[in-house]
């Protein structure tokens, strides 16, 4: 147990670390003013897949007045804004961004304008409007591979819940072993999270690892492979996993507390 010293347990190697008082009765009354103590481990374990989805429809146009290039671009620009509200993407969620420059000094105009559409838990909502500019719109538009993010909020909301989880499961585990023993579970007295870790994609941590077990940095979007669309791949490739693993201390209530409560 805990107070030999010949021997070192890991928290994922033992259920619990008891004090040697709980198994020797003889002793309670001898050392009835030390702690007794139960100390547990903890996990918990979350994967979340990406739950926003990012359209972005370029639009470019060359005219040898500026005129025609801004009108030409701005139907394009307007089909495809309507469109978008039409299948119920909220004005909020759509961003467009123009530019006008001039193409060999006083030659021709060039306009750009780009379209970037948020969706929010709707990847298929997303790959069918991409799908539909792409058979109705000309060679003048480009259609990009819709971009996979993680929504900032909901993912910090997801570190709190999985550190929480794991202390729900350590003091679940000291409840049971005081059960087994019958002893009453008191209040808790030390907490620290021993392992906190945060990856992308399948498998586990350890086969992500970079050598000497430094936590290397989660991928960006921008890294994500391109070419033809493969959602169950993709969703894959940018799904967060977050485990945490906890150890938790609490306190054994003697049978003196037990009787004045």
């Amino acid at each position: 147990m805990k107070g030999n010293s010949k021997h070192v347990f890991e928290p994922t190697h033992v259920f619990a670390n008891l004090s040697p008082r709980i198994f020797s009765p003889e002793n309670e009354n001898k050392n009835e003013n030390q702690h007794r103590r139960v100390e547990v481990s903890g996990t918990a374990e979350f994967t979340i897949p990406p739950d926003l989805c990012i359209l972005t429809v370029v639009i470019e146009n060359k005219k040898e007045k500026a005129e025609e290039a801004k009108a030409s671009v701005a139907r394009r620009s307007e089909y495809i804004t309507q469109t978008l509200i039409s299948h119920g993407v909220q004005n909020h969620d759509i961003e467009v961004t123009e530019n006008l420059s001039r193409i060999g000094g006083r030659g021709f105009f060039h306009m750009e304008a780009q379209v970037d559409a948020t969706f929010h838990n709707d990847l298929q909502k997303c790959l069918r409007l991409s799908n539909l500019f792409v058979e109705k719109l000309d060679r003048s538009v480009k259609v990009l591979s819709p971009v996979l993010k993680h929504d900032t909020q909901r993912l910090e909301a997801t570190r709190k819940q999985t550190c929480l989880t794991a202390l729900a499961n350590a003091r679940q585990k000291a409840v049971e072993v005081c059960r087994l023993m019958g002893q009453t579970l008191g209040r808790p007295v030390f907490i620290t999270e021993n392992v906190v870790r945060e990856w992308r994609g399948c498998g586990s941590p350890e086969q992500s690892d970079p050598p000497g077990g430094v936590e290397g940095p989660l991928p960006t979007v921008e890294d994500v492979i391109s070419g033809p669309i493969n959602v169950q791949r993709r969703m894959k490739e940018q799904s967060v996993t977050v485990r945490v693993d906890v150890t938790a201390t609490f306190d054994i209530r003697c049978k003196l507390e037990k009787e004045k409560k």
